[in-house]
């Protein structure tokens, strides 16, 4: 707390109270009768002495004052162990359980580290237990010693990933609510691949003490696989498969990859992996028409450690077409839509009333080809859809006077836009110049891998909208105007295309371009990428309205009450997902994350700044070179940077600031000179 407005409040004080007392005083004393022959009488001679001692006490009181304000501005601080001794500490205790940990005996190794740091915790100490993965769960149950071993036993390392930059986050309420002095405790196996971008996201606020424990070990080595579809067509499909081995760089291993379905062998083949680097091997034509929809792909091999990440599921797309809802609007519109949909073997379309539009029936996705076309009550039935959570891509349309539209869209205004050249151009001659492309946002799905083609777009009109901060402008025209924006109305994601898919507005309905966009419309409006292989045990999935998620077991994970409404899904297990909706069928892959595999551990110049950025000294600068010695070993206990730097924050004692009650001493001080100067030195008035 600055200390700035405490310190003028009290200056303030030292002025205000001695004119208040002053105001208080400031009549004079009663006149009083004397006779002319008071003159010649003999006066009574003052004594200075007097008045000089009563002045040097008043002197050394605000003296006093002075005194004390500048040392409130130096804020002194009291060592509270070294007058009471030691005190009692909440101890948090955060264990790693995530894939690495699994690795050889590394979870044994971090179950004894845990219960040597309990024995060294007194009896009067809170300590919290935390199961730290892609989540943070504290134990339930006492906060004490004997619980904690309780609660020990029942963790194990699961199939997750850990994020250390997410540590700080998840304990800053059980730091902040403590009224005891904060250890933490971090039993991990220090690995690389689980660092935040920024070193800064490591800073701990508020603990006294910040210790690292690591499982790690020279020796450890693993043996990965991770894989991918390339292309599949009549049953014949290609995959690329890379087996990453984390060892020592000079020793070279031996794998088998295996291509397995339904328990059969559909190919395999052996590669050879150097430490340290990794090895790709592609599979041509491989017969899939058995595989039932799943493919296996096993690698296995010598010095592996790990065997949790020696398997990699690939989800095979079937031949049924996906439905994408449609709403009936123009019938031109409509069509070229439909015919830009269903030119990917992967899409069929299916067209739904404007006035019977539901999440049932439309799913998480909608096509809107002509919003000017929908009457002001399936104008209505869309605005509901979207705020339940529905996913649309509207174009605007060819009628700017469609009241209801414009209001939910946000048009500007009913007038089609042009140009003032273009429209003195029409004004002459009866004809539009069209406008070109501007400013394009390739980092966008829409748009990342189409950049150059949107250049061969020509748009004659479009209606104006308004563009709020928190929507997305993907493209614009020349002229600034936006033309295609992503934003939000109530729980769902809207694509508006600000002109009308007709030829005389614009050529985008005939251009190839299309066919490309209504794809790319359908991938990220449903939330599903075609590479299904990006999929982690921990993510979660966002399921659209009235779409239900079923777990590898083939049971649903939604319930029936929330599944009309837009919902998240925790993918908690590896293994084939099935997403149902309206729309259709899609099955998707889920696999341990790959940078779990990578069980290389950080070096010790940045365990080093982890540490001391835990133990309250920071990281400000994530790119600043760090001048530490990297000659200890991070793995041994005691003997690291890191374990020298704890060592240091041990020996602080808690600390306890001494400047409110100073405070407090010093507004005392004010209100008893500006009393005792009232007082004593009172101004002699003339009778």
């Amino acid at each position: 707390m600055s200390l700035l407005a405490p310190a003028f409040l009290a200056g303030l004080l030292a002025i205000v109270v001695p004119w208040w007392l002053h105001r208080l005083n400031r009549d004079n004393p009663p006149l009083r009768d004397f006779g002319s022959s008071m003159f010649l009488e003999a006066g009574e001679t003052s004594s200075s002495k007097q008045k000089q001692l009563r002045y040097k006490a008043l002197f050394a009181l605000r003296c006093l004052l002075l005194a004390l304000l500048a040392l409130l501005f130096a804020e002194p601080a009291l060592r509270l162990t070294q007058l009471i001794g030691a005190t009692d500490y909440r101890q948090i205790m955060v264990v790693d359980t995530s894939l690495s940990q699994r690795l050889g005996n590394r979870w044994t190794q971090t179950v004894d580290l845990v219960n040597r740091e309990l024995d060294n915790i007194s009896s009067g100490d809170e300590v919290f237990l935390i199961n730290a993965s892609h989540q943070f769960q504290q134990a339930q149950g006492d906060n004490t010693v004997d619980a904690a071993r309780e609660q020990l036993q029942a963790l194990q390392p699961g199939l997750t990933r850990l994020d250390y930059g997410q540590i700080a986050p998840a304990l800053a309420e059980l730091i902040q609510q403590s009224s005891l002095p904060v250890k933490v405790h971090l039993f991990t196996d220090t690995q690389a691949s689980a660092m935040p971008a920024r070193l800064s996201d490591l800073n701990l606020d508020g603990v006294v003490q910040f210790d690292v424990h690591s499982t790690k070990s020279d020796n450890d080595t693993n043996l990965s696989v991770t894989a991918q579809l390339d292309h599949g067509v009549d049953g014949a499909s290609d995959f690329t498969v890379i087996v990453s081995n984390t060892g020592d760089a000079s020793s070279t291993t031996e794998a088998d990859i295996e291509l397995l379905a339904a328990g059969a062998l559909l190919d395999k083949a052996r590669v050879s992996v150097d430490g340290g680097s990794n090895s790709v091997h592609r599979f041509r034509q491989v017969d899939t028409r058995n595989a039932g929809g799943v493919v296996e792909v096993r690698v296995t091999g010598a010095d592996d450690q790990l065997t949790d990440d020696n398997t990699w599921l690939i989800a095979l797309p079937d031949d049924t077409r996906t439905e994408v809802a449609l709403l009936q609007s123009n019938a031109i519109a409509n069509r070229y839509a439909q015919a830009a949909i269903e030119s990917d073997p992967r899409y069929s379309t299916k067209q739904i009333e404007g006035e019977n539009l539901s999440a049932s029936l439309a799913g998480g996705l909608l096509i809107v080809a002509d919003a000017t076309a929908l009457s002001d009550r399936a104008t209505n039935k869309l605005r509901q859809y979207l705020s339940d959570g529905g996913n649309a891509f509207i174009a605007v349309g060819a009628d700017p006077h469609a009241l209801q539209m414009r209001n939910m869209l946000q048009v500007r205004s009913a007038s089609t836009q042009v140009s003032s050249q273009r429209a003195s151009e029409e004004n002459q001659r009866g004809t539009l110049q069209p406008q070109g492309i501007g400013k394009i946002d390739d980092t966008h799905p829409l748009t990342s891998a189409t950049r150059d083609n949107w250049r061969s777009v020509s748009v004659l009109r479009h209606l104006p909208l308004n563009v709020d901060a928190e929507d997305k402008t993907i493209i614009e025209l020349a002229d600034g105007s936006p033309l295609l924006i992503e934003r939000r109305i109530g729980e769902g994601k809207v694509l508006v295309f600000a002109s009308a898919l007709s030829t005389t507005w614009n050529d985008l309905a005939v251009n190839p371009l299309f066919v490309a966009l209504m794809v790319g419309v359908i991938e990220h409006l449903s939330g599903f990428e075609s590479d299904n292989s990006g999929r982690s045990v921990g993510d979660t999935l966002t399921a659209a309205p009235g779409a239900q998620v079923l777990n590898p077991d083939g049971e649903p994970i939604r319930e029936l009450s929330t599944i009309t409404r837009r919902g998240r899904v925790d993918l908690s297990a590896r293994g084939i997902y099935t997403l149902r909706s309206t729309t259709g069928t899609q099955t998707f892959a889920v696999n341990v994350d790959s940078r779990e595999s990578d069980i290389s551990a950080i070096d010790n110049t940045t365990l080093s700044r982890w540490v001391s950025a835990g133990n309250g000294q920071g990281i400000k600068d994530a790119n600043a070179e760090d001048s530490a010695s990297d000659s200890t070993d991070a793995a041994a206990v005691g003997t690291t940077q890191a374990e020298q730097a704890v060592n240091q924050t041990h020996s602080n004692s808690q600390q306890r600031s001494l400047w409110p009650w100073l405070l407090a001493l010093l507004m005392i001080l004010a209100l008893a000179e500006s009393l005792y100067s009232h007082r004593h030195l009172h101004i002699k008035r003339e009778a």
